[in-house]
């Protein structure tokens, strides 16, 4: 039985799940096993024996929900594609925002590595990343200061900010973009 099986297998199970075991999973970084990990650490986070914590766990959340979001996978079983794991990013920043102040530098992580996911990014990437995570992420102006800076910075306003005021003729891609940006330019100066 390989770890994908071990896992999917574990999620029917009601006994504990050895936390090393869990360690070992998140290690290998192997794609299918981190996806069908994601769905147990959300299904069964309390059979893990001892807890895996959340220095652990929120890292690897991160890192498997930026991976998605960065190699927009066909979307499978368990694996999200790259705008699925982009709504999910958002939601979870929420999330994590709602437990209080333990959090802040889990969600400033976050936020950093989106920013640098966003530079090294296609065009492709970044519509995931506009579209997908901070249309949703810009619902709440307190989450919103994590990204002011984007205005300020030359490569991220030349390829944000400058979006919000092009007319809907001039956005071949995505007609209703400048329109998701005209929305994040005003809930931004708010």
């Amino acid at each position: 039985m390989n770890a994908y099986q071990e896992i999917e297998a574990l999620l029917r199970y009601e006994g504990d799940i050895p936390r090393e075991r869990v360690l070992n999973w998140i290690g290998s970084k192997d794609f299918e096993t981190w996806a069908v990990l994601y769905v147990l650490t959300d299904k069964a986070y309390c059979r893990i024996k001892p807890e895996l914590g959340m220095v652990a766990t929120c890292n690897f959340i991160k890192d498997y929900l930026m991976r998605c979001l960065a190699e927009n996978p066909e979307a499978g079983d368990y694996i999200h594609s790259g705008y699925e794991a982009a709504w999910e990013l958002a939601g979870w920043l929420k999330h994590l925002e709602n437990l209080g102040a333990d959090t802040e530098q889990v969600i400033r992580q976050v936020a950093s590595d989106v920013e640098g996911l966003y530079r090294r990014s296609d065009r492709d990437a970044r519509e995931r990343i506009i579209n997908g995570f901070l249309e949703h992420v810009f619902e709440r102006p307190s989450l919103r200061r994590l990204f002011d800076r984007w205005r300020q910075d030359p490569e991220l306003g030349e390829h944000t900010w400058s979006r919000g005021r092009t007319s809907p003729s001039n956005n071949d891609r995505n007609p209703s973009g400048c329109l998701v940006w005209a929305l994040v330019v005003r809930q931004l100066s708010a």
